[in-house]
């Protein structure tokens, strides 16, 4: 009995370092397409071997001005070959050969080039080089267009939340995220390629604005009069990238960078690490008001922002899909969500995160629909691009253990928006002529159809609006500040079941409720 109870015990402490290693999105950034391969592998490699690791190698510009000899898809093809290499080096499985899945996707209103292979991505922005980077970063209203005329951005902000659009899309769920960049600091990394330098610079604030970003800050150039410190499979991996590196730029035609200025950098690796910022301000969602369709005996909705993250408390519902809601009370510009699910080692869940500001209408913010990694007491961090929202809710799709769903803790974090924070409504319950009349049309429903309320207000006020399961459980809620007059306010139907429901109007401080049928 006790040896079972080690071996039990020994798989979960394995499983829930495997989950502390997928938690990892690690993000090369070159200036251009044959930039990394010298400078930062084998970390590159050690990256892309991790379990689970999501690897993206991000190129800013083409490495050349123009498209004359197309010296710039050479280099991008080094670079995809360097990919493909080290991916095939430590599988022990049939490889996948050139079949990278190649895909031009719309990013910030930008066509960007992108291409995936297993565990990596590879982006590539085709800016022009000489100098043009850097001239956008001192001069943050100029604009900046790819070589293949494929985009041109507007300004130096509209460059950095593409880039931060990109690690977003590809980091959801990650707790950790790590840039490897040049450093900036010329005393450590002397007389590196202005380009180099730019391209650092823009993801250092980008870093900054999202928060909770490592950084690997890497010595380039000056690596040439510095002494060998990679050494065995490390050494040999860092020359066979470089190696394939340069067949690719061959193979496309154009001179080999297989030579002694190139190769004086192979088997040379500095960089210091600049530790992540923790994101400022507190839990804004802690033990605020939350809704959801069910929830099990003893685990109602509100365990989910009670800040005890341990599995003595937790929302439970089954069986999926379910959904759980939390008002925030105000308007925040959001950035960093963290998800703790039911933990045991094993289990896994699927579900996306939506936002909103008026209840009514939502915007996925968060997708870990196709999630297999398992639970853990660290929870999954998701980062959204400083969207506003007062409203956040959960729509849990899966549960790989059973049909039940769980929260073991929903944090939010961000600052409050001051231009759209809630207008302050004066109530006016001691005034005399304070009335209002509430009607549902149609009723019946059909499930997917809205609900749709007809308010009619005698004077500007608050208004509490919930709604009931004939068992007496609130499903829904919204606390909206309305106009004198006539006012309209709608409900998806679709999260609820058939059958009857109970609405309840509170305003003026008087109660009004009404039934109505969902078919």
């Amino acid at each position: 009995m006790k040896s079972n109870f080690l071996y039990h015990f020994a798989l979960i402490i394995i499983f829930s370092f495997q989950n502390l290693e997928s938690q990892n999105t690690s993000v090369y950034v070159a200036a251009h397409p044959d930039d990394w391969q010298l400078f930062m592998n084998p970390n590159a490699y050690n990256s892309l071997k991790t379990p689970n690791e999501k690897v993206v190698f991000l190129h800013t510009t083409a490495g050349s001005q123009n498209t004359a000899n197309n010296r710039y898809l050479a280099r991008e093809e080094g670079s995809l070959r360097a990919i493909r290499f080290m991916s095939n080096t430590f599988r022990n499985e049939s490889v996948l050969g050139t079949n990278m899945n190649k895909a031009i996707v719309s990013i910030n209103g930008h066509r960007i080039l992108k291409f995936t292979y297993r565990n990596s991505v590879a982006y590539f922005l085709r800016l022009s080089e000489a100098g043009k980077l850097g001239n956008l970063y001192n001069n943050p209203n100029s604009k900046i267009t790819a070589i293949d005329n494929s985009t041109t951005y507007n300004s130096l902000s509209d460059l950095k939340t593409t880039i931060r659009r990109i690690i977003e899309s590809e980091s959801q769920g990650s707790s950790n995220i790590n840039f490897n960049l040049a450093d900036t600091d010329n005393t450590i990394n002397p007389n590196d390629h202005p380009d180099h330098i730019s391209t650092s610079k823009i993801m250092q604030d980008v870093a900054k604005n999202m928060g909770r970003v490592t950084m690997n800050l890497y010595t380039e150039y000056n690596t040439e009069v510095r002494a060998q410190n990679v050494f065995n499979r490390n050494y040999m991996i860092s020359i066979g990238t470089w190696a394939v590196t340069t067949s690719g730029i061959s193979d496309k035609f154009h001179p080999s960078t297989w030579n002694d200025a190139h190769n004086a950098w192979i088997g040379k690796q500095y960089f210091r690490t600049i530790p992540a910022k923790p994101v400022p301000g507190t839990n804004i969602a802690l033990n605020k008001p939350t809704t959801a369709l069910k929830n099990e005996i003893g685990h109602p909705s509100s365990s989910a922002v009670d800040n005890n993250t341990s599995l003595n408390s937790w929302w439970g519902a089954n069986p999926y899909p379910q959904m759980w809601q939390v008002d925030l009370g105000n308007n925040y510009n959001l950035n960093q969500i963290i998800m703790i699910n039911y933990y045991d080692g094993s289990r896994y869940y699927r579900y996306n995160i939506e936002a909103s500001l008026d209840g009514i209408n939502w915007e996925n913010i968060g997708d870990f629909s196709k999630n297999t990694i398992p639970a853990s007491s660290n929870g999954n961090a998701f980062y959204p691009n400083n969207h506003t929202a007062r409203y956040l809710r959960v729509n849990m799709t899966y549960n790989s253990a059973n049909i039940g769903v769980h929260i073991v803790e929903f944090k939010a974090y961000g600052t409050l928006n001051s231009t759209l924070s809630n207008t302050k409504f004066e109530q006016n319950n001691n005034q005399k002529d304070t009335k209002y009349t509430f009607s549902i049309n149609p009723n019946p429903i059909k499930k997917k159809d809205k609900i749709k309320l007809a308010l009619d207000l005698s004077l500007k006020e608050k208004v509490i609006i919930h709604i009931f399961n004939p068992n007496g459980n609130k499903i829904l809620s919204k606390v909206l500040n309305l106009a004198k007059g006539l006012n309209e306010v709608e409900f998806q139907s679709e999260q609820l079941s058939t059958g009857l429901f109970i609405i309840k109007v509170e305003a003026f401080g008087k109660t009004k409720t009404k039934k109505i049928v969902i078919k």
